[in-house]
């Protein structure tokens, strides 16, 4: 699509699309936005006690699931948490915990960077779902992956809820 050689499917756009810049800027907008129509198709959004989604700077879109009525403890940067998550590219599941919580210290990058920026501040018992751009996903310089489950360039939605924080010193 953003390949001057090749007809766009976006006659309207060419203009837009033949600076490369502009059309990897709109190709991310387009995936963004797609991604937020699956949210909604997965989910239903609409559950009482579900807050509108968060925007962020950062490119990350957080969609609070469910949330307990109080909320004892939240996930701060270097906690030890426990959480159940499956992620999505498109309808594809292309990660999930296998019916086993998994342990992991916020910050140590053993799981995609977006996840761990999503994670911060959420409680004990709540589940987001998470838009992951690109650049926070799998296309993240600090990973290093022997193979992606995604191509290059996309963006994926995970489902997270916190089931345990370990108590901190």
């Amino acid at each position: 699509v953003c390949s001057p050689s090749r007809s766009s499917p976006f006659p309207s756009l060419s203009p837009l699309l033949s600076r490369s810049s502009n059309c990897q800027t709109i190709l991310r907008m387009l995936t963004t936005i797609v991604a937020i129509a699956l949210l909604q198709s997965l989910y239903t959004l609409g559950d009482e006690g579900v807050e509108p989604p968060q925007f962020r700077e950062d490119g990350l879109v957080i969609q609070v699931h469910q949330k307990p009525d109080t909320c004892i403890d939240s996930v701060r940067q270097g906690d030890t948490v426990s959480i159940r998550h499956a992620g999505f590219y498109g309808e594809q599941q292309i990660d999930a915990d296998g019916g086993q919580p998994l342990k992991l210290v916020v910050g140590a990058r053993h799981v995609l960077e977006g996840m761990e920026r999503a994670m911060i501040g959420q409680c004990l018992g709540e589940t987001r779902i998470v838009t992951i751009p690109p650049e926070l996903a799998f296309d993240h310089e600090g990973m290093n992956f022997k193979t992606k489950p995604v191509p290059d360039g996309s963006t994926v939605t995970y489902k997270i809820e916190v089931v345990d924080i370990s108590p901190r010193p």
